[in-house]
């Protein structure tokens, strides 16, 4: 068996068929319960070992995730791997027209979904053996802020991952090589007392608002800091404010005020740093104005950068040129994903291959010709490792 071979059974139809199922199920994060199952069913059918997991149920009850695996040889384990929650935001209802799969998750992500499963399923079909083994691993709990990576770091965490992964959400002609780590941050003043007109507030009482807009100032001034040092195909760190709230009525001294943002770090960097950058800020304005300050900063995901020789690397751009005839044009990326958790938390070679446009827009698509040519990508990533039985790597 050869890869040639394998292109050739690559049905459209069936591309297009599963897509668009999977479109049709809405799985916000947080509620993934009935998409999980189906995709579930599905690759039972193909004829995968199927293992649902309810690993982070006490938090998440509706949040199951899968584990199927395809068995070859003694070899060792490709993983490919993919979230089915969706941003909970309104769509336009899911339809197929001239080729593109329009709906919620078309690009982000059930459309590298749906190109696992035929990969998986002209394997099998064409009873093509691996040296090694396949596993489709598959979550919810991806988009923040209502997940953040619980659903793939308990699988890691059981132990329930490959050699080496591919992610496959993306871009087809492009390899992320680097990546930012993000945590999101809550900052809440209060002050002592209660809300009171503007006349009748305590002689130097603390201004919640005004101790929000210098302690904004202050991150700002950190953002033109981090803004000076240059991240080689990713740009800068930030720091982004997307939330400042304080008072309910123009002339009455209010009690808080609640400040909300991002902070973006180079792949060096680990969440714990940023905690203590943010914990010396918080601490100094509090001792300054005489306020408590509260600080709830999250990782969202850590960062990420790929070695020259990093297997998931080489692998990726053997099978660009395999299917594309060059290699992929190597990027960086702001946003952040799940390779961050297999790299960090699994410790094996991992990087994102996937298709589609219009990610948490209002117009998500895409082409069946897109998930024909993810599938090619998979097949020949999956021939250089873990390779066919009976052919060379």
């Amino acid at each position: 068996m050869q890869l040639g071979e394998l292109l050739g059974r690559i049905s459209a139809q069936r591309l297009q068929d599963l897509a668009l199922s999977l479109v049709q199920i809405p799985s916000p994060t947080g509620d993934s319960v009935q998409v999980t199952e189906h995709y579930a069913d599905y690759l039972r059918r193909i004829g995968l070992e199927v293992e649902l997991r309810y690993d982070v149920a006490d938090r998440f009850p509706k949040s199951p995730s899968l584990a199927a695996r395809l068995r070859g040889g003694p070899g060792p384990t490709l993983q490919l791997d993919g979230h089915l929650d969706t941003i909970p935001a309104e769509h336009a209802a899911p339809y197929c027209r001239d080729g593109i799969i329009h709906g919620r998750g078309a690009t982000d992500m059930k459309s590298g979904l749906t190109a696992m499963a035929e990969a998986a399923r002209v394997l099998m079909e064409s009873g093509a053996r691996l040296k090694g083994n396949l596993l489709l691993t598959a979550h919810g709990l991806h988009e923040a802020p209502t997940g953040r990576g619980e659903g793939l770091s308990a699988l890691v965490a059981h132990g329930i991952h490959g050699d080496m992964a591919i992610v496959t959400e993306g871009r087809i002609r492009e390899l992320e090589v680097v990546g930012l780590g993000q945590s999101t941050f809550e900052i809440v003043i209060r002050r002592e007392g209660e809300v009171v007109h503007e006349l009748q507030a305590p002689p130097g009482a603390p201004h919640p608002i005004l101790v929000g807009h210098e302690l904004v100032g202050r991150l700002l001034e950190r953002n033109a800091e981090l803004a000076r040092v240059d991240i080689p195909l990713t740009g800068p760190e930030s720091i982004f404010i997307g939330i400042f709230e304080g008072g309910d009525f123009y002339n009455r001294l209010p009690t808080t005020c609640r400040i909300m943002g991002t902070r973006r770090y180079a792949p060096e960097k680990s969440h714990r740093d940023i905690q203590r950058e943010f914990e010396e800020l918080v601490d100094e304005m509090a001792r300054k104005h005489h306020v408590t300050i509260s600080l709830d900063l999250r990782k969202t995901r850590e960062g990420y950068r790929m070695a020259e020789d990093n297997l998931a690397r080489c692998v990726l751009q053997a099978a660009a040129r395999d299917i594309l005839g060059q290699p992929l044009v190597e990027v960086g990326q702001r946003s952040v994903g799940d390779v961050s958790i297999l790299t960090r938390e699994a410790g094996i070679p991992a990087g994102y291959l996937g298709v589609g446009h219009g990610a948490h827009s209002s117009n998500e698509h895409v082409s069946v010709d897109e998930l024909v040519l993810l599938t090619r990508m998979l097949l020949a990533a999956i021939c250089h490792y873990p390779g066919l039985a009976e052919a060379g790597n």
